[in-house]
């Protein structure tokens, strides 16, 4: 059994810091404090009653009343193993009134019973450090000293991690009359409930562990194939795309060869109407001849300039942009006039004309035809 022995100024004697432990706990006198008016009976009610929150009060219910004896060290109340607290007249046999404790070979506990007027049990208990001494003789000579007094008592001797003074003390203590145990030998009464109790959680924390870690490695799993999944998904999407945009592109809609491209044209706003577009056009066009055909560029043939705006609060010019659509026109009978002719009639009707932006002559397949191609302001 793995005892460890302390008191309100620490811890005096521990066999292991890795095993579960029986604590012994040597009060002081002063320590010790009754309350009889807790309503709620915890831990935490007994603590604040006791007035000391830093640490675990060691408490016990006597009758209707609350015994609080101290206050358990941080390096016990921190341990992982498991540990239980009694006080040392706990291990006592029943009808013993006296017990001496030898712990290791420096510690001896000894306690004292008395029975007070109403007829209740008090227990003495004093601690003596034997450290330099040899704890045989300190021992023989306090029990000695008991025995000289001549009273008839039961004494119990118990001697703990130490077998050599175990083994002295018992041929000692033959000519008393008197038995050297073990401690370990020594059994609490069921009825005694410990001062304080925590259990061994190393293996609930070592389950908690490995099922966390299973969870991790299942959620890394999971975003794994969903990941895949998402990116098979995803270029299942481009590749349907991909086909949609080609079956579009290929698509003959009555006469209209490529709907798509007219489609966008269409959604693109414009501040003129389309017949406005056209009717400038084809009313520059006449000017040349005879209008055979007039159609509007649908293939983003669309041009941006910068037109120089005077302004008249300063001398700077500020610039503004002029977005031309060009439209494509046909026209017969031009053949009766010359280049330079045309040059000058083109000039004349730019002028007269300011929504026109551009005119230019293209080749044409007929021989008495001009292809003109001929940019329109529309912003």
């Amino acid at each position: 059994m793995n005892v460890i022995l302390f008191s309100r100024n620490g811890i005096h004697h521990n066999d292991s810091y890795r095993q579960d432990a029986v604590a012994v706990f040597v009060p002081s006198r002063d320590q010790i404090r009754r309350f009889s008016d807790i309503p709620s009976v915890n831990d935490k009610s007994v603590r604040d009653r006791y007035g000391d929150v830093g640490q675990m009060p060691l408490w016990r219910m006597e009758g209707n009343t609350v015994v609080v004896y101290g206050l358990l060290p941080e390096d016990l109340a921190e341990r992982r193993h498991a540990i239980e607290v009694f006080l040392p007249e706990d291990f006592v046999p029943a009808g013993s009134s006296v017990f001496y404790y030898l712990f290791g070979d420096r510690w001896i506990v000894h306690g004292l019973r008395s029975i007070t007027d109403d007829g209740a049990e008090t227990w003495g208990i004093s601690r003596f450090d034997i450290k330099g001494q040899d704890p045989v003789q300190a021992m023989v000579g306090a029990i000695s000293e008991r025995q000289v007094m001549g009273n008839r008592e039961n004494i119990c001797i118990a001697v703990h991690s130490n077998e050599d003074a175990l083994q002295k003390l018992t041929d000692e203590m033959r000519p008393f009359d008197l038995e050297v145990v073990k401690f370990e030998t020594l059994n609490v009464d069921k009825d005694k409930k410990p001062l304080y109790l925590h259990r061994d959680f190393g293996m609930a924390l070592l389950v908690a562990a490995i099922f966390a870690l299973l969870v991790c490695v299942a959620s890394i799993g999971f975003a794994l194939m969903t990941y895949n999944d998402t990116k098979t998904l995803d270029e299942r999407i481009m590749e349907l795309e991909a086909q949609i945009r080609k079956s579009q592109t290929s698509t003959k809609l009555g006469s209209i060869k490529n709907p798509t491209e007219i489609l966008k044209a269409l959604a693109k706003p414009l501040q003129q109407r389309p017949s406005a577009i056209m009717h400038a056009a084809g009313d520059v066009s006449t000017v040349f001849g005879q209008l055979q055909k007039l159609e509007l560029d649908t293939e983003g043939d669309r041009v941006t300039t910068r037109a120089g705006r005077r302004n008249t609060t300063n001398s700077k010019s500020a610039k503004k942009e002029a977005t031309i659509d060009v439209v494509a026109t046909i026209t017969s009978d031009g053949t009766s006039y010359l280049l330079v002719d045309q040059e000058r009639v083109a000039k004349s009707a730019l002028e007269s004309r300011p929504w026109i932006r551009k005119l230019e002559r293209m080749p044409s397949s007929g021989a008495n035809n001009i292809s003109l191609r001929i940019g329109v302001q529309v912003e």
